[in-house]
């Protein structure tokens, strides 16, 4: 890693609406991890609060990161600090749950500061605390992650 920037994996989810969700699918961060292990130890870094749910490493000798999401082997929604706004103007708390505030709409529609700030509020307190997500089912939620602004 000869540049500055950040590799993240973020472990496969059932996104979408013709996710195909299957156990022979997934690979757990544990075992990407491990095919760095030719290269070196991965040394953990202590971000300064802006990783939300990723896990920083470094490789010995490396300018750049690797950033690790592991939703699934590694639940990481009490540590999650994101929200996600969708190219049509959607706001969303999660990932895995299909609840929008349509802020676009609520823009457009002439709101105040102080309406599109309790519609933020209101999207923040939705934020839900988890969710049940497991490697034997289908699930998730039904928008694509270039949608959503994911991958």
């Amino acid at each position: 890693m000869a540049c500055r920037g950040e590799l993240q994996w973020f472990e496969c989810m059932p996104t979408g609406e013709a996710t195909v969700w299957t156990k022979d699918k997934y690979m757990a961060t544990a075992e990407f991890k491990k095919a760095f292990a030719s290269l070196g130890v991965l040394e953990r870094i202590q971000g300064g609060g802006l990783d939300g749910p990723a896990e920083i490493y470094r490789l010995p000798g490396a300018m750049g990161t690797l950033g690790f999401i592991s939703p699934i082997s590694n639940h990481f929604c009490d540590r999650c600090n994101r929200l996600r706004l969708t190219s049509e103007g959607k706001l969303r708390s999660c990932l895995l749950q299909d609840f929008e505030t349509d802020l676009r709409g609520i823009i457009r529609n002439g709101a105040t500061d102080q309406e599109i700030r309790a519609a933020l509020v209101d999207t923040i307190l939705k934020k839900p605390k988890g969710y049940t997500l497991q490697l034997d089912q289908a699930g998730g939620c039904h928008g694509r992650m270039s949608r959503i602004g994911g991958c």
